[in-house]
């Protein structure tokens, strides 16, 4: 709430699953553990692949996190049927069936700015360029936006 920034990564959307706070803070949830149940009753759980070959798609051109990065295939893990909320910043996407379509956003809490980029299992991401411009991006506008 004051200010300070994070880049969240990856795994991060799984963390604190019983902290009902932390989707508002990151600006979604992996439904693992325990999952979400509907107001019809239906159970939601969030799925994970390994080693899936995607396209990601930059959803916002202008931002600075994106600047450099054009579309691209990775080879990664992917998740589906997690929660998003409504007001996040999309930057990347991906229409791949066996993955949520938001791949990374911008989420504000208190006087904070949040990033987080659902990509970066393993090696296969880790040594994807277009990943690391990314990561690195994502890091210099964090940092240049503190609002402490």
């Amino acid at each position: 709430e004051s200010g300070a920034p994070i880049v969240f990564l990856h795994h991060s959307i799984l963390s604190y699953r019983e902290w009902d706070l932390f989707p508002e803070i990151l600006g979604g949830r992996y439904y693992g553990k325990t999952p979400l149940i509907t107001k019809n009753g239906d159970t939601i759980r969030s799925t994970y692949r390994h080693n899936v070959p995607h396209k990601i798609t930059i959803a916002d051109r202008k931002h600075p996190i994106t600047k450099g990065v054009k579309d691209f295939e990775i080879m990664d893990e992917v998740y589906k049927n997690y929660f998003v909320k409504n007001d996040v910043q999309l930057l990347l996407t991906t229409d791949h069936p066996e993955s949520g379509r938001e791949l990374g956003w911008i989420n504000k809490f208190g006087d904070s700015q949040i990033v987080f980029l659902m990509n970066g299992h393993d090696e296969h991401a880790y040594n994807n360029l277009n990943y690391k411009n990314l990561v690195e991006n994502a890091i210099h506008w964090v940092s240049e936006n503190r609002h402490e």
